[in-house]
């Protein structure tokens, strides 16, 4: 009862508050402490201060649960910030209209939200009364109308609930299209990337590209080498921004956001220092892997030892140094060692088969008897 009878925080009443007759895109966090009210105890920021410039995009970047997706939360927000404010153009957000707020963002999640509907509805709650010409150049923009079009029934095909019937890629392309089609002044990515594959990753980064160009764009990235060439990084550590500067500027000081790059570079093997390198060079990198095989023919176990080449285009060849012995192949009387290992549940194998047959009988000679009737 504690739960339902809570009240929220956030204005019940969308429609309360006002509306900026001119908005510029200038968000600003100024001395904001926050904690989810699922967990009051755990501050998530303590005068957390940062500034994104109208027009200019911004790439909000740490390790897990540094808060980068709480920045998103807030702008956004679904929740108001326990001491502090989040300003748009120098006018704290809880005193604007919720409604017209929403309507001035456009989000693109990890996960697109597609409703059970048509593609050309859910590209349509970006803005109801656009037209069909509005629509394609959307999603042309968006790199999706060319395998929209090829789809049977085109943007009236069905998308299944959460988007089930289309790929990661194909359903991130028009959540896309549904922000351009919102045409809003400020951008929310929230790691829109990061589950994707390679091939995929690179269409949608070419249409979030063109979605940035000219907005208020923040970014929570977590693959480094979708945010080079943002304007500004900003490096929060346990709530704090500890860094911020573009890339070469960040990479040059050997700090918080040096180390996240090595270690994406250890981990993912690609290079995000020097672009030029990455892109000319196949970088391939081999690991043995010594793994055990049984060996049912003597008992004994042999090293198998595995080696295998990552590319730049991320594709792995394996090759097993192992040799397939062919010309010796496994004995016979596996079978009945194994029968001779079940011994002790044979009689209920036996008791559980003799059932099995006397009640498939039961159908067929009920049959018989009432058709001899």
């Amino acid at each position: 009862m504690e739960i339902i009878k809570q009240k929220p925080t956030i204005v019940e009443d969308l429609l309360d508050g006002k509306c900026l007759a001119e908005v510029n895109g200038n968000i600003e966090f100024k001395d904001v402490s926050f904690s989810y009210p699922s967990r009051p105890d755990v501050m998530i920021f303590r005068n957390f201060s940062i500034f994104f410039p109208a027009g200019k995009t911004v790439a909000v970047v740490g390790g897990s649960g540094s808060g980068k997706s709480t920045v998103v939360s807030l702008i956004e927000r679904f929740y108001d910030p326990n001491d502090g404010q989040v300003l748009l153009d120098n006018v704290d957000i809880k005193t604007l209209q919720l409604k017209w707020l929403r309507d001035q963002i456009g989000l693109v999640n990890q996960e697109p939200a597609l409703f059970a509907t048509t593609i050309r509805e859910n590209i349509l709650y970006g803005k109801p009364d656009a037209t069909n010409d509005e629509i394609e150049a959307a999603t042309s923009a968006a790199n999706a109308h060319s395998f929209i079009t090829l789809l049977p029934n085109g943007y009236n095909t069905q998308v299944g609930e959460r988007g089930v019937q289309l790929s990661g890629g194909q359903k991130q392309r028009i959540a896309i299209a549904r922000a351009m089609l919102k045409n809003p002044k400020i951008l929310l990515l929230d790691e829109a990337t990061s589950a994707l594959d390679a091939g995929s990753e690179s269409i949608v980064q070419e249409a979030l590209d063109r979605l940035m160009i000219g907005r208020t764009t923040v970014v929570v990235a977590h693959r480094l080498s979708t945010i080079r060439n943002v304007d500004s990084i900003a490096v929060i550590q346990q709530g704090v921004v500890v860094e911020t500067g573009t890339h070469e500027e960040l990479f040059a000081k050997g700090g918080t956001y040096a180390s996240l790059i090595r270690f994406q570079e250890m981990v993912g093997n690609r290079d995000f220092s020097n672009p030029s390198t990455r892109r000319n060079r196949s970088s391939r990198l081999s690991h043995s892997l010594s793994t055990k095989s049984l060996s049912l023919r003597s008992g004994s176990l042999r090293n198998l030892s595995y080696q295998y080449s990552t590319g730049a285009d991320g594709r792995i060849e394996m090759i097993s140094n192992a040799e397939t012995d062919k010309k010796n192949p496994a004995p016979d009387g596996y079978f009945f060692r194994l029968l001779k290992m079940n011994a002790p549940e044979w009689p209920y194998s036996i008791m559980g088969a003799v059932g099995s047959i006397l009640s498939g009988f039961i159908g067929p000679t009920f049959a018989i008897v009432m058709s001899n009737m």
